[in-house]
C-alpha cells in the first residue's frame, strides 16, 4: 500500500510494485520525476525494470530522462539502466549520490 499526494487537477502517479522471496520495490511516477525503491533480502539482488541492488535499502529518482538522486544503504551493488552507480566490494553502510 501507498499514499502517495498528488495535487488537485493533477492526474494520479502511476505506481507499480513487484516482489519475491529475493525482495521487493515500488515505483511511482509522477508528473516531473519517477521514483523507485528497492529492497533486496540478505545475500540476494533485486531486479526491478532497468534498477539492480542487492542494498537493503535503495531508492532512484530519475527526473528528465536522468539520473537525479541515489541512496544505497547496506549494499554494494546499484545498477542503473546498465551503469554500475554503485559498485563497492563490501557492502557500504550509507551512501547517497
Amino acid at each position: 500500500v501507498a499514499l502517495v499526494p498528488y495535487r488537485s487537477g493533477s492526474s494520479p502517479p502511476e505506481i507499480d510494485a513487484d516482489g519475491d522471496a529475493s525482495g521487493c520495490a515500488i515505483r511511482i511516477r509522477g508528473d516531473t520525476a519517477t521514483d523507485t525503491v528497492i529492497t533486496a533480502a540478505p545475500g540476494n539482488a533485486f531486479t526491478f525494470g532497468d534498477i539492480e541492488t542487492d542494498a537493503e535499502f535503495a531508492h532512484v529518482r530519475i527526473a528528465d530522462d536522468t539520473v537525479d538522486a541515489c541512496l544505497v544503504a547496506e549494499g554494494s551493488r546499484l545498477v542503473v539502466r546498465g551503469d554500475a552507480v554503485v559498485s563497492e566490494p563490501q557492502a557500504v553502510g550509507y551512501l547517497k549520490l
